[in-house]
């Protein structure tokens, strides 16, 4: 029975800091924060921090890692998934994740996080996953997959993250419908002017243009919120853009 209780207070400490740096990254990098500020936020002493960790910088890559390992069992629950692709369980998953874990996500991945772990974070969801799942809707050339998926990724993560400040209005599932929505159309783009042979080089922003704004009157006039539908909009906009270039 002690030892549960050991163990209970452990593990309320540790969310204690855990919060406590959140807040404080939310307001300024991790570099700037002290053990004091940490421990004066936490409502712990400085005593109690030393006992788990050798400095804040030991606190937040233990952090890391943990969001890092979890997303890793995220992408490999879908690894080997032959399930039907309209579905995007995947995604719905990745949105869940997002969910579940949005403080760390706002500030680990937001402005006053480490560019490389964002780096990192992208690397899992291209490595563990993501190349294989584009690569099932497009049959391109190695280099430009590679290029494709990163495209993705960097869209996916910046729509996550506009999730999120929004409050996720939206559902997972909402999400996960809308973002595969548009990473079929994209893959539809390029496949088509790989085929098309640059004949007609409009041709395919046409279609590409055609899918954005069947994008907007599916999701803009539904229950979306303001900020994604508004990124929704940018995006047929940018496309009307390149149709008359």
């Amino acid at each position: 029975m002690e030892d549960m209780t050991v163990d209970r207070r452990v593990k309320k400490t540790k969310r204690q800091l855990r919060q406590a740096l959140m807040h404080l990254m939310t307001e300024k990098p991790s570099r700037s924060i002290s053990v004091r500020e940490l421990a004066d936020r936490a409502d712990i002493n400085r005593g109690t921090f030393y006992i788990h960790y050798k400095d804040v910088g030991d606190l937040l890559q233990q952090l890391e890692d943990e969001m890092a390992e979890r997303l890793i069992t995220v992408c490999c629950k879908h690894a080997h998934s032959s399930g039907e692709d309209s579905a995007f369980p995947y995604l719905a998953d990745l949105y869940h994740f997002a969910k579940d874990n949005a403080d760390l996500c706002l500030v680990l991945l937001g402005p006053n996080g480490d560019r490389a772990y964002t780096e990192r974070i992208c690397g899992i969801l291209r490595d563990h996953f993501l190349r294989d799942f584009v690569a099932r809707f497009y049959a391109g050339d190695p280099e430009r997959l590679s290029y494709f998926c990163h495209f993705i990724v960097s869209g996916n993560l910046s729509l996550t993250l506009e999730w999120l400040q929004g409050g996720a209005k939206e559902t997972p599932e909402e999400m996960a419908a809308l973002a595969g929505t548009i990473i079929r159309a994209a893959c539809g783009y390029y496949e088509y002017a790989k085929k098309d042979g640059g004949a007609s080089h409009r041709r395919p922003f046409y279609m590409f243009h055609q899918s954005c704004c069947q994008l907007c009157q599916t999701f803009c006039t539904s229950s979306l919120s303001s900020s994604i539908s508004r990124s929704l909009v940018m995006l047929r906009t940018s496309s009307s853009l390149v149709m008359v270039m």
